[in-house]
This record gives structure tokens, C-alpha cells and sequence, in this order.
């Protein structure tokens, strides 16, 4: 098991401290109390509406912003996340002011709520930019972006998902696309009404129609692909657990096992032999861990057997897997793309009435039939392969392949996790202790959580703290109404 301090210098080792021993005496403080009903962290993510993990990063960040008080003349400022969390700790009157200030900080940290008004706004988003600065050059790394929402940013509303993914000039210029075959038919055969057309001439306009669906759907598609990428590059968390990635992308079971692998390899969960895992988490110090089985395992009895069924069904907490900026990915996941829809239906809606048309006139529709059949398979690929769906998922497990190493070290994930995370049981394959993991997993083969296109706050501005101290119809082949039916 890893106590504070192993833990500490693994978590720090790439920031540049100035005061170790003060970092660690906060790194290591306890806000909840060990035997508390209903602890602090419980409570900021109740009042707050937080995931677990969310809100273990928030007070993590929390934190980081009291040594940042601690060590800067001039104070810092919170972000709104962090100014909640402060809040909350300031009405545990014992544990703040005397725990954590006298005994641990040797300081009293003040809050100080902004005054209100458009100079002391300014005087406030200076000192907040002050701090992101501050904080990026003490810990070596960006401040989370889930937690630090950097200033000037504009949040973008998932509600708002058409004006997102298109603009009106390429939605504008595939509905011209779609005027070049009528044209293209009047110019050729002297008709602009295509339903006058005999059999091979439809079949010829078709084409040209097919063609321009394509097009259009695809210069849309596109476009909206430009916006989706840099979506997922602006809203991309800079911190999230490899459980939150995993549950994004592969669903609840590849999570939840991806969790279990984990806590088998830190020896918190045995694996028997009657294919029951037997609980040790009561057994030692596990605060350290991010594993988010953790808790709740706390929870059940020492030595207690338990099925897979049952981590899935009474100790699996869905939202403890979840991540904010996921989230939005899944909403915007949900979202269709209307125009999409609109632009296939009219090549459709066309054709069906043609072949209604030739059907009344008893003649063949065969290959017009063939043709409909083809756009369709063609719009399903091209929808398949670029709807929003499959641009982001493509975009965040590109992001979560090139993780750097060192980075996923710091977060105490290793090789064998992170293979599993991505390839399942097959990744366990030439580790004895774990083959039998695999005919367990097998029948809760994890499934894509994109299949069918679902899924399984800015600077406060308001306080700051101080210390003290396509086909064709081949010509005459069709005879008259042919293939493309009509009169």
C-alpha cells in the first residue's frame, strides 16, 4: 500500500516547489473526518450536483490554490469550482480555522468576497490571470480547465450544435449542388421537370442528382468536421482518470473491468478460484488511490465474496466513471444533423415517386430500384464515417492513445491497465493470474458506446484570498419507359 509520503513524491515530481514540507502537510491534509456519516466531500458533491471524481479533483485543486495563498505576497484567486469548495470548508468552522489554518497552514486564510462593480471586476480578472500564471509555474503544468476555466473563453452552448458543426455558406452551396442536375437536364434533354423524362434520361438525370447528394453531404460533413475537431481540442480535459476515458469511449463494462484489473494488481481485491472476487479493501490505507470502486468497497464487509454481478449491479457507481467535459462530448454525440437528412430524403423521395410513376405505366423499375439502393448504402457509409458521432469519438481516443507515458505514470496507471483499457481481455493474454478474468469478461463484452449515436465555469471574479503573517441505364438496353420507368 502507499502511505503519504510514497504517494507525495510520486504525485509531485514534476512540479517545482518551493516549500515541500508545506505542500505535503496540505497534500496530505484530511477535510473529511474519518468517522463522519456524511463527510465533506459527500456534502460539496451533493450541494453541487458533482460526480465523486469530479469533486476528489476539486478539492485536489482547492488545495493547490491554498499553497498558492500560501506562498504569494499578494494573495490568489479561486476559480468559481474552487471558490465553491472554499466555501463549503470555511462553515467547518474546527477543521478550517483550527486544523487546517493554525496546525497545518501556521496562517489564517482569509476570504475576501469582491466589492462588486466593473473596476473591481477587472482588478479581480487580473489577479485570477495573475494566479493561472502563479499556478503553472509552481506545479509544472496548466491549471484543469474543467476546474480552471481560463478567462476569455467562450463556452460553447451543446444546444446551439447546427450553428457548431455548419455554417450557411457551405449549407448554401450544397443546396446549389443539387440545382446542377436540374440544369444539367434541361441543358441536355430541353426538360426542367425530370418526372417528363423517358426511362434512360431519368436514370441519366439520377446520376447527376446522386452525385450531387454526395457532394453536398459531404462538403457539410466536412465542414462540420473542421468544428467538432476543434471543439474536442478546446474542451479536451487536461486532467481525467483513465476510468473516465475509458467509460467514454468503451462503456460501462470496459470501465468497470478496466477498475477491477486495477484493483486485483494492487492486491485490494482477491480473485478465487469459484470466479468471486474477495474484498481487502478494509485491510490497509487506500485514501491514496483514484480508483472509483474504492469507496464504495469501503463500504462492504472485509473478506465478503463478490460476483461480478454484484460490483456491477450494487457497487458500480455510474457517475463516479463520468467526466464533465465527457459529458458534453456525449451530449453533442446526440445531436443529428437535420440538413443531412433533408438533403438524401429529396433523392429519395424523388426516385420513389419515379418508380411509382413507372409502376402505374407498367414499366421497369429495376434499375432505378438498384440505384435508390446504392445512394442509400453510400449515404450510410458516408454518415457512418463522418457524423459527429465518429469525428469525436475518433478525435478523443486519439488524444487518449498519444497520452504521454510519463503523464499516465503520474497518475498511477501502468502498461497492462492502460492495454486492457484499450483492447480488453485480449491484453491480459500471457498473465496466468489473470486468464481466468477472461472467460468472466467474455460475456459482458463491452459495446461501443457511439453504436447508434448514444452513449451507455469561468474566473470568480467575486473573491481572493490573504493570509496573515454513383450508376447508369445503358441507352436503348432499357426500350422506352425502361429501367427508369415513366410514361
Amino acid at each position: 500500500m502507499l502511505d503519504c509520503q510514497t504517494y507525495f513524491y510520486f504525485y509531485v515530481a514534476n512540479m517545482i516547489i518551493e516549500n515541500m514540507e508545506l505542500w505535503k502537510k496540505i497534500e496530505c491534509f484530511q477535510i473529511d473526518e474519518p468517522n463522519a456519516a456524511f463527510p465533506f466531500s459527500k456534502k460539496l458533491a451533493k450541494e453541487n450536483n458533482w460526480t465523486g471524481v469530479f469533486t476528489n479533483n476539486a478539492i485536489a485543486e482547492y488545495k493547490k490554490f491554498i499553497y498558492l495563498c500560501c506562498i504569494s505576497s499578494t494573495g490568489a484567486s479561486p476559480s468559481l469550482i474552487v471558490d465553491e469548495v472554499w466555501h463549503l470548508h470555511l462553515t467547518y468552522t474546527q477543521n478550517y480555522w483550527e486544523d487546517f489554518c493554525r496546525k497545518t497552514l501556521q496562517k489564517q486564510i482569509h476570504h475576501n468576497p469582491s466589492k462588486g462593480g466593473t473596476i473591481e471586476n477587472h482588478k479581480h480578472t487580473d489577479w485570477y490571470n495573475e494566479t493561472l500564471l502563479m499556478y503553472e509555474k509552481v506545479f509544472g503544468q496548466k491549471p484543469p480547465t474543467e476546474i480552471w476555466q481560463q478567462p476569455g473563453n467562450k463556452s460553447i452552448d451543446i444546444n446551439g450544435y447546427q450553428a457548431l458543426v455548419q455554417n450557411k455558406k457551405s449549407l448554401l452551396f450544397a443546396v446549389g449542388l443539387l440545382i446542377i442536375p436540374f440544369i444539367l437536364c434541361y441543358l441536355q434533354f430541353e426538360k426542367w421537370d425530370p418526372y417528363k423524362l423517358k426511362g434512360p434520361a431519368f436514370i441519366q438525370f439520377f446520376t447527376y442528382l446522386s452525385a450531387a447528394i454526395i457532394a453536398g453531404l459531404l462538403l457539410i460533413l466536412f465542414e462540420g468536421k473542421k468544428k467538432l475537431l476543434l471543439f474536442v481540442e478546446e474542451n479536451y480535459p487536461a486532467k481525467y482518470s483513465i476510468y473516465q476515458a475509458v467509460y467514454f469511449l468503451y462503456g460501462k463494462h470496459r470501465a468497470l473491468q478496466t477498475a477491477i484489473v486495477d484493483l486485483l494488481k494492487k492486491d485490494i481485491l482477491e480473485l478465487s478460484d469459484d470466479k468471486t472476487f474477495i474484498n481487502k479493501s478494509t485491510l490497509g490505507n487506500t485514501s491514496f488511490y483514484t480508483n472509483p470502486l474504492i469507496d464504495n468497497l469501503k463500504q462492504r464487509a472485509a473478506g465478503e465474496r463478490l460476483s461480478y454481478e454484484t460490483i456491477a449491479g450494487e457497487i458500480l457507481n455510474e457517475s463516479d466513471f463520468k467526466h464533465p467535459a465527457f459529458d458534453k462530448f456525449s451530449l453533442l454525440n446526440k445531436q443529428k444533423n437535420i440538413w443531412l437528412w433533408l438533403i438524401f430524403l429529396l433523392g429519395f423521395i424523388l426516385a420513389v415517386f419515379r418508380i411509382l410513376q413507372g409502376l402505374a405505366n407498367d414499366k421497369p423499375v429495376t434499375f432505378l430500384f438498384f440505384g435508390i439502393i446504392i445512394l442509400f448504402i453510400l449515404f450510410l457509409a458516408i454518415y457512418k464515417n463522418l457524423s459527429n458521432a465518429a469525428i469525436i469519438r475518433s478525435a478523443v481516443e486519439r488524444k487518449y492513445s498519444n497520452e504521454d507515458l510519463f503523464n499516465m505514470q503520474l497518475k498511477g496507471h501502468d502498461f497492462i491497465l492502460r492495454d486492457f483499457s484499450k483492447q480488453g481481455v485480449t491484453a491480459l493474454s500471457g498473465f496466468g493470474e489473470f486468464a481466468i478474468l477472461s472467460t468472466m469478461f467474455a460475456a459482458y463484452s463491452p459495446v461501443s458506446r457511439f453504436q447508434n449515436g448514444n452513449s451507455d465555469g469561468g474566473c470568480s471574479g467575486s473573491s481572493r484570498c490573504s493570509s496573515c503573517g454513383g450508376s447508369s441505364c445503358g441507352g436503348s438496353s432499357c426500350g422506352g419507359g425502361g429501367c427508369g420507368g415513366g410514361d
